[in-house]
């Protein structure tokens, strides 16, 4: 089975990164539509915590094809990661897939982000990734990751005005209720993270 590993990683980090080279092509033809620039497209694009997984995720596979050992590819990176990307997906399907509806380029490209490379992620980290070294105490620092991305959401929101999900969307809710969903998207990640370390558990025991 560890033979496949890089041939899998190298597939997934090519489709990832096919994804979201596709979604940042679009987000300029967007921009040129509106007349923005090409700076501010990019600065879009990283808004969405999507990305910014889905980024890390291409990373973490792109590294491991390679077969090189750092920060990224380490068991407890890898299954944050893996986290994260599943909460993604989950958020997306529950809360915001019906608020549009993408067609063509977009919807292939939604498809991908959301859908395809979680699975492809989970799948890696089920089948690939060392599960010995998870401690349930090393999940809180899996948090730091989503709370800088929380600050940044937030700041770039009341710079521009313009918030990625509607449920950071400060100036319409108010902080008060930001805070709360702040609180419980926390609570949500570690949830998951938890969760992660048991099945990992679970997943090493029954391969001994």
């Amino acid at each position: 089975m560890q033979g496949l590993q890089r041939p899998y990683a190298a597939l997934a980090a090519l489709l990832g990164w096919f994804a979201l080279g596709l979604q940042l092509h679009l987000m300029f033809g967007y921009a040129a539509l509106n007349g923005e620039t090409p700076l501010l497209s990019i600065l879009r694009f990283f808004s969405f915590f999507t990305v910014v997984t889905n980024t890390i995720a291409a990373i973490s596979l792109s590294l491991s094809a390679f077969g090189r050992s750092n920060f990224m590819t380490r068991p407890n990176t890898q299954a944050a990661i893996a986290v994260y990307i599943f909460v993604v997906s989950l958020i997306y399907t529950l809360l915001l897939r019906n608020l549009w509806n993408p067609s063509g380029e977009q919807r292939l490209a939604d498809t991908l982000l959301h859908y395809a490379m979680p699975a492809l992620y989970l799948l890696y980290w089920i089948l690939f990734v060392p599960k010995e070294p998870l401690r349930y105490s090393g999940t809180i620092a899996w948090l730091i990751c989503p709370a800088v991305y929380v600050v940044f959401a937030l700041w770039r929101g009341a710079v521009t005005g313009q918030y990625p999900y509607p449920f950071l969307d400060a100036g319409r809710l108010g902080y008060a209720h930001i805070a709360l969903n702040i609180a419980g998207l926390g609570a949500v990640f570690l949830g998951f993270g938890l969760v992660a370390v048991f099945l990992g558990k679970a997943i090493a025991r029954t391969g001994r």
